[in-house]
């Protein structure tokens, strides 16, 4: 498994903002919280995904450079991503 921080637009590590990756799966993390997951070509977000702006900042760039809140808003009307409960 493979760890680290997400990176500020200086390029400097982001604390509580990591980004796990394993065999097939993508995880975005804030602090101890899974906010989203990319699993075999397949994007889910937790059901409560609106989190605060710097972890929503964070979540677009994990799902793209360039994503805004609204086009995250489209995705999942769109069923472009999933969402469930990934903090059981």
């Amino acid at each position: 498994m493979k760890i680290y921080n997400m990176q500020s637009d200086n390029g400097n590590p982001v604390p509580n903002q990591f980004v796990y990756e394993t065999e097939g799966k993508t995880v975005f993390r804030s602090y101890d919280t899974v906010i989203a997951e990319e699993d075999n070509g397949t994007t889910t977000l937790d059901l409560k995904w609106n989190y605060s702006n710097t972890t929503t900042k964070y979540l677009c760039r994990f799902l793209g450079e360039g994503l805004k809140k609204k086009d995250i808003e489209k995705g999942i009307a769109a069923g472009k991503y999933k969402v469930k409960n990934l903090n059981n």
